[in-house]
């Protein structure tokens, strides 16, 4: 047997705590709860440290306590005081005892065998000193091994013992000491709590069917803590169980050889199509075996595909129906069926696109092509086993004449940058590959194509120009499918330009400051989609305020609400119905002056002969006046200016240019220096 590695004996086992020193000891005691007893195994941990005790002996001390803090004032007693290896008599009474213990004679062949290399060595040299290390490593591992598979050869080699006189407490304490032939002295000790008995289940981590065997694998690392060796076990129902090895299985590795740490893996001889279920058990340093692990269901199968179906075709027939023909020269005598696969592309991933066919089955018909995309199609031959074999793939040319139809619901709009943007659900048919976009500048002109290539969404864009004297675009769309075929126009879409251009400007044509506010009057604009006129006047904040919105002919308007000694500036914009605004072509600054007292003294009147006198008497210090204008009225007729005074204002003056049997009427107005108007004085009428 090789190097066997045993970590079960480099870590505690499941119920006990190793007291040792940080640095690798060089024995190591495990202990384990066994109905009413206490289980205790040991080992070396080097080949040198074992060596040396084989001639020596071991003694075992145990000290009870119920807490940590009287550890120290609890006794201790000594269990055993010298226990020994057995002698070559004492095995061979055991192995009387026990015949069918196979293990007993290797423990005695390990312990009293003779040491070949120190029978055969005549000198000490290089080779010998290798040769007696191999030697010293192979009878070692062999010992430790022996001593986790059976607690008898275990107690011979002086790896065991079993205390049967378990005091009554919350812990115990073992203390092992191994005194070597030569004087050595090595110490181990374990704490062991009686209530605590935790026991570790073995579980397969991977398991997989191959062509007559099943592969089952377990992590390594994790189950090396606690087992040495396995039982493979299986069952046809999962409830009766055999053995598959009659030997513990240990799945040795050469470490230096390794790369990182494989899992332990079993290989079974499994027959064909019959399912099985399995399971392992763990064997520990004890040789106590765990509880069985989950079983796992398997079934060995025939991987062996059958003979491929050769010389496959595939064309149309009827117009819409691929014929898949072939033919099957050797035929498997586990033959049982065909499978008819598609693929889009001659190295694509090939699906089912029939049921299981009859073995005797020599063609298909494809109903369904795919319209789309090319058609390649590879002809499967099935076993028993699920085994499959394929034929070649055969490429099926689809014949498609048919044009899709004409495309629907097309719709779109124009933008102010004259963008246009149109969009269209997609075709029922599965093969439209495009679109094609046509435009006209009206519905019964020739429709031009817009789009250099074709058109593989359902939206595009366009651009037209916007300052032209067409209002309107028009557009159609065709389909395109796969096989070049394209449908009939669409319904015509007609969609209107945004209107960019504004309309002509408004222009102030004259204004008047009042004593009531400021009176404006312009001309209107003449384009014809005008909506309405606005009447601006800038805040003082620099914005424009909208004094009115006039939507009729109005041109002329007064502002009420201007305060006296303030400037104002206006603006009349013309707005069209897509919200276009004239251009503020000319701002009109009027300044409203300070109010001035009305003082509106009467005008006299006279009569002499054919003439009519007139007496004014404007006082000549009157502030910020600059000229009073009298006007007359002959038999109700529109009053005209009739004389301008511009100092002095003192008036004694005939009206010369009168006639009898007429009526006369007459008034006058102050102007002031200001530029503020006084209202007409009241009318004076005298008849001749």
């Amino acid at each position: 047997m090789g190097l066997v590695f045993l970590p079960l004996l480099a870590a505690a086992q499941a119920d006990s705590t190793q007291l040792a020193a940080s640095e690798a000891p060089d024995v190591q005691l495990i202990v384990r709860k066994s109905g009413d007893d206490v289980l205790l195994r040991w080992a070396a941990t080097t080949p040198g440290v074992w060596f040396h005790a084989l001639g020596g002996y071991v003694r075992i001390e145990r000290t009870a306590f119920d807490a940590f803090q009287n550890m120290a004032a609890a006794p201790t007693d000594t269990l055993v005081r010298e226990l020994r290896p057995w002698t070559v008599a004492e095995l061979e009474a055991a192995m009387q005892r026990y015949p069918n213990n196979n293990y007993l004679p290797m423990a005695g062949q390990s312990i009293h065998g003779e040491w070949e290399t120190l029978q055969s060595a005549q000198h000490l040299d290089m080779a010998t000193i290798l040769a007696r290390r191999e030697e010293l490593n192979h009878r070692y591992s062999t010992a430790l091994f022996i001593a986790d598979m059976d607690t008898q050869a275990a107690a011979a080699m002086g790896l065991f013992y079993q205390d049967t006189q378990i005091p009554k407490a919350q812990y115990l304490i073992y203390r092992l000491t191994i005194v070597g032939a030569q004087g050595q002295v090595y110490t181990a000790t374990a704490l062991y709590n009686p209530n605590f008995d935790l026991t570790a289940t073995p579980n397969i981590d991977d398991a997989a069917a191959a062509n007559g065997y099943v592969r089952l694998t377990w992590d390594r690392s994790s189950h090396e803590r606690y087992f040495t060796a396995y039982y493979i076990e299986r069952s046809a129902d999962n409830a009766r169980f055999e053995r598959l090895n009659k030997h513990p299985y240990v799945n040795a590795v050469d470490e230096k050889q390794a790369f990182g740490i494989p899992p332990i893996t079993y290989l079974a001889d499994a027959e064909n199509d019959k399912p099985y279920y399995y399971r392992i058990v763990g064997i520990d340093a004890f040789g106590q075996e765990s509880e069985p692990s989950a079983s796992v269901l398997l079934t060995a199968k025939d991987q062996v595909p059958p003979a491929a179906p050769i010389r496959p075709e595939a064309g149309m027939v009827g117009g819409t129906t691929m014929m898949i023909q072939w033919e099957q020269d050797q035929a498997s005598d586990d033959m049982a069926a065909y499978i008819i696969k598609r693929s889009r592309a001659f190295d694509g991933s090939y699906q089912p696109i029939s049921g299981r066919l009859p073995i005797h089955t020599r063609q298909f018909e494809d109903t369904a092509p795919d319209a789309v995309s090319d058609n390649y199609y590879r002809i499967c031959a099935i076993d028993r086993s699920g085994n499959e074999a394929c034929s070649p793939p055969a490429y099926g040319f689809l014949n498609d004449r048919t044009p899709p139809p004409p495309p629907q619901g097309l719709a779109g709009n124009i933008d102010t940058l004259g963008v246009v943007r149109l969009r269209w659900p997609l075709g029922t048919t599965p093969d439209i590959g495009g679109y094609n976009v046509y435009a006209a500048n009206g519905p019964n002109e020739v429709f031009i194509r817009r789009n250099a290539q074709v058109v593989r969404d359902t939206a595009w864009q366009d651009t037209v120009l916007l300052n032209t004297l067409t209002e309107e675009m028009y557009y159609r769309i065709t389909a395109v499918d796969l096989r070049s075929n394209v449908s009939g126009m669409s319904e015509v879409l007609r969609l209107e330009k945004p209107d960019t251009i504004a309309p002509t400007a408004a222009v102030f044509e004259g204004y008047e400051v009042r004593e009531t506010g400021v009176y404006l009057r312009w001309a209107n604009s003449n384009s014809r989609d005008v909506q309405h006129h606005e009447l601006r006047r800038q805040q003082p904040d620099g914005t424009w305020q909208v004094l009115a919105t006039l939507t009729g002919n109005e041109v002329e308007w007064e502002d009420t609400t201007v305060q006296p000694g303030t400037t104002y500036a206006y603006q009349i914009r013309a707005v069209d119905d897509a919200a276009n605004a004239s251009a503020d072509v000319r701002t009109l600054c009027i300044a409203v002056p300070q109010r001035v007292a009305k003082v509106l003294p009467a005008l006299g009147l006279g009569t002499a002969g054919e003439q009519v006198q007139l007496a004014f008497d404007w006082p000549a210090t009157a502030a910020a006046v600059q000229k009073v204008v009298i006007y007359k009225s002959v038999n109700d007729s529109p009053f005209q200016p009739l004389q301008t005074l511009t100092e002095g204002f003192v008036l004694q003056w005939s009206d010369t240019q009168c006639s009898p049997g007429n009526v006369y009427a007459y008034k006058y107005r102050v102007f002031y220096t200001n530029g503020l108007k006084s209202d007409y004085s009241p009318v004076g009428v005298v008849r001749l």
